[in-house]
């Protein structure tokens, strides 16, 4: 067997929408407010969330970048973030001229500690970008009550969660403002592609602004802007996608499932899902109590694609090290992202697997002689 650990579930549906596009020979449009298809996608996610304003932009790192400056904050303000997180969190906020400010995450759903974020937080504090993290919905109503009383924003990285509901609400649109990723791995996908979303009038006007050089709609430069456009392409096949997102999930739970009874590995700590949320299933992430290493290597010598999301975490890439160019904490504590470089493993559960499949994932795990 050869089992990746991600496939997009990808058919003619979308085949045929980019064939409609390319015979269109319209690819993208530097209209304000996008091209057909960019605003297709934008009202569907609009519809699917619940929110006000949908902008879609090139990628998710970009979603993140532009959501930032689009809050205004001055150079060198904090933003709070977590070390545990793919390295474009940290990217989006640096390149922002923004201090960032490493929080600890919490040993069950490996999103932010609220405790470390209350220790945390001072009068430079002006951000917090909370990661759902796997697609398992940050405690989203302890963070409100910290910012609310803080006036400290909100910018969800949701990257991973789309589809994930903390109380019957869609991850991404409980804070000021929230980013998701279509990238190929993601849980649905354009190939690349990032949509912010907002119920603020102002910033998603500014969103629309940062994506297309900063025109306005009379053809006129009034902010610092980037190339961030959609193209028509990505659009469409983000749009047929979004169709199929809630059997995709289904499907992921279902595997999850599966995996959840058919491991039975006593060194194994399995995932599950909060009683009060939803979780997406993006990845499914066990923590291996000892020899974390070896059981990858076991996996890779059965063909089976598995992966360590994160190790290291951030504060341990050599770039971290550069601290006065990055303007970066001296000195970090985070025992429990460095508790989980070391002990996290994500298994394959993605849609396109088959039963025998994954009863061969849980075979592997379940044999390996520790």
């Amino acid at each position: 067997m050869d089992i990746k650990l991600h496939k997009p579930s990808i058919d003619n549906e979308e085949i045929k929408e980019v064939n409609r596009v390319l015979k269109s020979g319209i690819l993208t449009s530097s209209n304000f407010d996008g091209g057909e298809r960019v605003k297709k996608l934008e009202n569907s996610i609009k519809k699917y969330v619940g929110i006000k304003h949908a902008i879609a932009l090139n990628s998710g790192t970009s979603s993140l970048y532009s959501a930032l400056l689009s809050l205004d904050l001055k150079k060198h303000d904090e933003v709070m973030l977590p070390s545990f997180t793919f390295i474009s969190t940290w990217e989006a906020v640096v390149n922002s001229g923004l201090k960032p400010i490493l929080i600890d995450i919490n040993r069950t759903d490996y999103t932010v500690d609220i405790s470390d974020i209350k220790n945390k937080i001072n009068s430079r504090t002006k951000a917090i970008i909370p990661v759902h993290l796997y697609g398992n919905p940050v405690n989203m109503n302890e963070l409100l009550e910290i910012t609310d009383k803080n006036n400290i924003q909100i910018i969800e990285d949701a990257s991973q969660s789309l589809g994930s509901r903390y109380n019957n609400k869609h991850t991404g649109t409980l804070g000021n403002i929230g980013i998701f990723s279509f990238s190929a791995t993601k849980i649905i996908t354009s190939g690349e592609g990032g949509i912010v979303v907002t119920n603020d009038n102002e910033l998603a006007n500014k969103i629309k602004l940062i994506r297309n050089h900063g025109f306005d709609k009379k053809n006129n430069v009034i902010i610092k802007g980037a190339n961030y456009k959609m193209p028509e392409i990505e659009a469409a096949i983000g749009f047929i996608q979004l169709k199929k997102i809630e059997k995709l999930i289904q499907i992921r739970k279902k595997n999850a499932d599966i995996l959840n009874k058919l491991i039975n590995n006593k060194n194994i700590v399995k995932p599950h899902e909060g009683k009060e949320n939803r979780n997406n299933w993006y990845l499914y992430t066990i923590n291996v109590k000892i020899k974390r290493d070896y059981l990858l290597e076991q996996l890779k010598k059965s063909e089976i694609e598995a992966r360590v999301y994160y190790n290291p975490p951030i504060h341990k890439y050599s770039i971290y090290k550069n601290k006065s160019q990055y303007n970066v904490e001296s000195k970090v504590n985070l025992p429990n992202t460095e508790w989980a470089s070391e002990h996290v493993l994500t298994l394959p559960i993605h849609p396109e697997l088959k039963y025998e499949e994954l009863e061969y994932i849980a075979n592997i795990v379940n044999s390996c002689d520790y």
